[in-house]
């Protein structure tokens, strides 16, 4: 696990140069969409845990999704832990930030267009807008981190089509959850039914952000080992 920040740092420039055309299309893409629809909406905690979830689960680890690309990144004279630390700040750190700056100036841009015809809006509003999406950025990561480091792992795990991948698995498994409390609940009476969900949560809830810290933690590791096992 040898790790040399000079090393790191230079990984991470290299990688900010070679995705740089990617992300601005695709940032650019969300800050349109948030002029459009956020200014209207300001502190919308969906859409921006949307926007970084398709961040993580098909713009991450892109050059290990084809041979010749893999081939660079693995030749590199670098360690296992340069190459995963360098995608996690990207994940984690990079893209949140360039995220909700992209999602303030979509919104400017609109604010402009919006005068031009004549629709009334309040630039004043706009400092506001980004400290919410600020605070929706760290109320996302801490809320649902489990979300985003399972669309982190599997990126690495699928490669192809990653995103849609565990979107799929994600709406399998809550799908077998809504039909197996169906079935709980037509096998008892509601009122005993409502009383041991409320028990279940109750008794949950103080472990459910252990847990969830956990299995992120988890992931992340098999995220690791998951690059380690990477071949030419």
């Amino acid at each position: 696990m040898e790790f040399n920040l000079s090393r790191f740092w230079s990984l991470c420039k290299r990688d900010f140069k070679l995705n740089l055309k990617t992300d601005i299309f695709m940032l650019s893409v969300m800050g349109i969409i948030s002029g459009i629809f956020l200014p209207n909406n300001r502190g919308n905690f969906v859409s921006f845990a949307f926007f970084l979830i398709i961040l993580l689960g098909f713009a991450i680890f892109k050059e290990y999704h084809k041979k010749t690309s893999k081939t660079n990144i693995l030749m590199l004279p670098v360690s296992n832990l340069e190459r995963y630390f360098s995608v996690f700040v990207r994940a984690f750190i990079y893209y949140p930030i360039v995220l909700s700056l992209f999602m303030l100036i979509g919104s400017f841009v609109f604010g402009i267009l919006y005068l031009g015809i004549g629709v009334g809006f309040d630039f004043t509003l706009l400092p506001e807008f980004y400290v919410e999406i600020v605070k929706e950025w760290g109320e996302s990561i801490l809320e649902t981190h489990f979300v985003f480091t399972l669309f982190f792992f599997g990126s690495i795990f699928y490669k192809k089509n990653a995103g849609l991948k565990v979107s799929l698995l994600i709406s399998a498994l809550s799908m077998i959850f809504f039909i197996f409390l169906i079935i709980i609940k037509r096998m008892m009476p509601l009122n005993e039914f409502v009383y041991n969900i409320n028990l279940i949560t109750d008794i949950s809830l103080p472990f459910e952000r252990i847990i969830g810290v956990l299995v992120s933690a988890f992931l992340l590791w098999l995220s690791y080992l998951r690059i380690t096992e990477e071949q030419v």
